[in-house]
């Protein structure tokens, strides 16, 4: 049987099917793990021409914003920040917007929703998106100004949430930090 397996496993890679590091569970849950190269040139193809817009977004840069993350992660797609009011704090909570980095419907976007997640296994990490967008242009990176959807969540001095609002606004993640 274990012999089998192997012939079959090597059949698929001669094949191209899978890669020599690819976990055959992977294989038969039709996982992707890789892009294809279509896709990789559309991303790199976003990337000349990334200035993004920030047209109606509200300017949130003065925020003090940081996010958390593992040590080496590069693919920042959320950040935090707290501020105090009058009436007692104001909690954003920030998520890039990758709408303002491809269409509805874009073949990105199309693969991105086949997806529906970047998978974080033992072996690595399996994107949802290309690194030259999920680590480049829709990365919070310290000290670079992103597009976000925000939700801003008021809260008062006892910390009991009085109001919420979601916004497209722009931000600028001032610090990584990691779970250490």
């Amino acid at each position: 049987s274990r012999n089998y397996q192997r012939l079959s496993c090597d059949l698929l890679k001669e094949r191209g099917l899978i890669s020599e590091d690819q976990p055959l569970s992977l294989y038969r849950l039709s996982v992707k793990t890789q892009f294809s190269n279509d896709l990789e040139f559309e991303a790199n193809r976003i990337l000349d021409t990334s200035h993004l817009p920030h047209d109606d977004r509200i300017d949130l840069t003065s925020l003090n914003v940081l996010s958390i993350d593992e040590a080496d992660t590069m693919d920042l797609d959320d950040a935090l920040s707290i501020s105090t009011t009058d009436e007692g704090f104001s909690l954003g909570i920030h998520i890039t917007d990758v709408s303002s980095i491809f269409q509805s419907d874009a073949t990105l976007d199309q693969e991105a929703r086949e997806r529906l997640t970047s998978l974080y296994l033992p072996e690595g990490v399996i994107p949802m998106l290309p690194h030259a967008l999920s680590q480049g242009i829709g990365s919070l990176m310290p000290g670079v100004v992103r597009p976000v959807v925000t939700i801003l969540v008021q809260l008062d001095k006892h910390f009991l949430i009085t109001g919420s609002e979601i916004l497209r606004a722009t931000i600028k993640n001032r610090t990584k930090l990691s779970y250490r």
